[in-house]
């Protein structure tokens, strides 16, 4: 089975993203993003989306047509605009 490894600072930073009710994780280099403060936790690699409750799993897929609308509203200069390129209509 694959494996992905998102790498932390400490535990994980979320930063708001303006605009939107999505938070982003400042503390990784990856592209990582909770709906929320309780929300599930999305995950970018290699083009694809995953989901999961929160960091211990289950991870699964997530076709970036079924991403919450609040991906499509990243504002062009939000530090995490480049993830906007895996999300349809952007």
């Amino acid at each position: 089975m694959p494996a992905e490894l998102i790498l932390l600072t400490g535990e994980p930073a979320y930063k708001p993203v303006e605009g939107t009710q999505l938070l982003w994780v400042s503390n990784t280099e990856s592209d990582v993003f909770r709906m929320g403060q309780a929300g599930n936790v999305y995950y970018l690699v290699t083009g694809r989306w995953f989901r999961a409750p929160d960091f211990s799993g289950p991870w699964q897929g997530v076709g970036a047509g079924s991403l919450p609308p609040e991906f499509q509203t990243i504002p062009d200069d939000s530090p995490k605009e480049n993830a906007k390129a895996a999300v349809p209509y952007t």
